[in-house]
Order: C-alpha cells, then structure tokens, then sequence
C-alpha cells in the first residue's frame, strides 16, 4: 500500500511538472548548449528533470534530442549526426539513472530505507550524491575518450542562470519534506509525499499566465484535471504493488539461518557477499526481474543473515548501485525502453552497445571497492 501511495503522489507531482513552462524553458536551455559543453549540461539536466518527472523526463528530453538532430541533419554529415545523438542520448541516460542513488523522490529509498530502519535519508543522501558524482564524472571520462573533443565556440550561452529555478524547486522538495517530518514526527520521505508542493507550483504557475485567484485554479486544476489521469498510472501502482507484495511472500519460504551457514561455510566475507547480491540484482534485470522486486528481496535477506554484520550504508549503496546501472544497459528496462523509442533506437542497441563500456567499467570499479570493504 504505501508503494501504491508513493506511485500515486508522484504521478501528481509528475503531472504539474509536465504542465510547467519552467520544465520546457529548461529543457530548451539543456539542448542549446554547444559541443563542449553539451554532455555535462544533459548530464546533470537528465538527472534533475528525472527528479521531477521520473520516466516521463526521457520521453521529453530525448524527443527533444531527436528533434534537434534529425533538425540539423541537413546542415551536418550523417556520421557527425548519428554521433551527435549517441552523445546527447547517453549523457541524458547516464544522468537520469544516478537518481535512483539519492532523490528521496526515487521509489529506490522507501525499498532500501524500510529494510533498513535506523537508517535514514539524510544519513544516506552525502553517500549517494558521492556515488553519483563519481558515475557521472566516469561517464564524463568514457565521452571524452570515444570521441575527439570538439574545438570550442566563441559563442557564450547561458546556462547556470536558467536553470537556478528548476534547481530550487528540487532543493525545495527534500527541504519542505524535512520540516514537515519534524513537525509531524514522520520518516522524512512519508513527509514529503503528503506535502509535495502540487498546488504551490501550480499556483505560481497559474500567476505566471495572469490568471486571476491562481491558488483557486490551481486546486481546480488538479481535481479537474490530474484526479482524472491518476487511473493512467494504474499499471506503476500495480507493479510496485505488486514488487512489496512479492517480497513479503517469499521472504518467509527462505531459511535465512540455513543460508547463512552456507555463506559461513564458503568462508565468504561481507564484501564478497556484497558483490553476489550485486550482481545478482545487476543480471536478473536482463531476464526482466527489475531491481523493485530483487531489492526488496536482497534487502529482506542481507541484513537478518546470522553471523554477518553489515554496515547499513554499504548494503544500501550496493543495492542502489546495482539498481542504477542495471536500468542503463539491460534492453528490458523501463528506461533504456522509453530512451530508445522516443529517439527511434532498438534498446538493445542502445543499452548493450552503446552504453555497454561505460556500465562494465562502472560495475568493474563497484565491484573492487566492495571486496576492498572486507579488507578495512
């Protein structure tokens, strides 16, 4: 139920945020930066639309990035083109899947922050950011070295002024979220999503087009207009649903005991039971068991497994890395799927092919850092 509730909550959040002329000003801005700059700039703005619009954030970028190309193709080389879109897709991709790593909007942190309850957002977040960060300047490094640096421009576009607003809109959500659990004594992310700002945002929204009474039309929009469409995510509430229903099933057919003296007998440490569950999250995703339903099993195990002590962070960082750069390659996901057609490229060539270096590197250095954690 509270999967349910957190599905249906952002499904409002993501519909304001489709409506918003900030959203689209920002998405213009992303897209208008020149060569140099243009990785870093998708990068960072798949990841913060992401936040906001979740899915729906590669649906509008990359059919925006197609667009452009295909606007551009008539100016350019063929090759310089195609080249051009496998840049910008990735860089938006690549971004939009650290989310999972530290949006406390991502349905990753309820699944890892339940199984592990003296762990909490804000202890979590500067881990996760730190991940992220370091993925996206390893994404960063691939680029520049699959592809000769373009010459600068002389041209200046703006782009850190732009996008300020949309940057404290998502500053604003885990802000709002914090004092609203402090007032209410709630868990942060139950807090921000009974007061997700729905009807602030559109207020001001509503204000910006000169309308009269904006909170009045604001709360008439989203009765009117989003209530209607919450049934259009009714195969998302029944998916992550239906994931914490799994997990609460099965859990109890596993012998966690017999297990760990399996483990034990194997002579395995926590860092090598780590990498197991990481790359058993990483390579189910590739026969379609997404990382909603093998977390919430990993993360109903790993910390009741007898004989093993577990630093809470390490297990919650292991599983939202595998979860993030599981959805980047696997073609059975759900984000390399809607990447892939909303560019008009098969998801296999997308995922396997062109992201395969960066993921398998990645996943190489995860992996290393994981057995190291057995050595310190």
């Amino acid at each position: 139920l509270y999967f349910a509730f957190f599905v249906t909550m952002l499904g409002v959040l993501q519909d304001t945020a489709a409506q918003s002329p900030l959203i689209r000003r920002s998405g213009e801005v992303i897209l208008s930066q020149p060569p140099g700059r243009r990785y870093s700039v998708l990068t960072l703005g798949g990841m913060q639309m992401g936040v906001l619009l979740n899915l729906g954030a590669l649906s509008l970028l990359g059919t925006m990035i197609a667009q452009g190309v295909a606007e551009s193709r008539a100016r350019t080389e063929a090759r310089i083109a195609d080249i051009r879109l496998r840049r910008m897709t990735l860089a938006m991709l690549r971004g939009f899947c650290t989310v999972p790593l530290w949006s406390p909007t991502s349905i990753s942190m309820p699944i890892v922050l339940m199984a592990l309850p003296g762990l909490s957002w804000l202890d979590l977040a500067p881990y996760g950011i730190g991940v992220a960060a370091a993925l996206l300047m390893l994404g960063w490094f691939v680029d520049r070295q699959s592809y000769q640096r373009p010459q600068a421009l002389a041209e200046n576009v703006p782009w850190v002024r732009p996008l300020l607003p949309m940057l404290a809109l998502i500053a604003a959500i885990p802000a709002i979220g914090l004092v609203v659990s402090a007032v209410m004594d709630l868990r942060m992310i139950t807090a921000i999503l009974i007061s997700i700002p729905a009807v602030i945002w559109r207020s001001v929204q509503h204000h910006g087009a000169g309308r009269s009474r904006p909170v009045s039309a604001a709360a008439h929009s989203l009765v009117t207009e989003t209530l209607p469409k919450l049934p259009n995510f009714r195969s998302e509430v029944v998916i992550f649903a239906a994931s914490g229903a799994v997990a609460i099933i099965l859990l109890p057919l596993i012998d966690i005991a017999a297990l760990g003296q399996i483990i034990t007998a194997l002579g395995f440490g926590e860092g090598v039971v780590m990498v197991i569950g990481f790359l058993w999250i990483f390579l189910m995703a590739f026969v379609g068991i997404g990382p909603i339903v093998t977390v919430s099993l990993l993360m109903g195990v790993l910390p009741n497994l007898p004989g093993f002590d577990f630093v809470p962070v390490h297990l919650a960082l292991m599983a939202l890395t595998s979860w993030t750069l599981s959805v980047g390659i696997s073609p059975l996901s759900a984000a390399v799927r809607i990447t892939g057609r909303a560019i008009g490229e098969e998801p296999a060539t997308l995922g396997l092919r062109w992201n395969r270096v960066y993921i398998v590197t990645a996943s190489a250095l995860v992996i290393a850092v994981l057995l190291l954690s057995d050595l310190v």
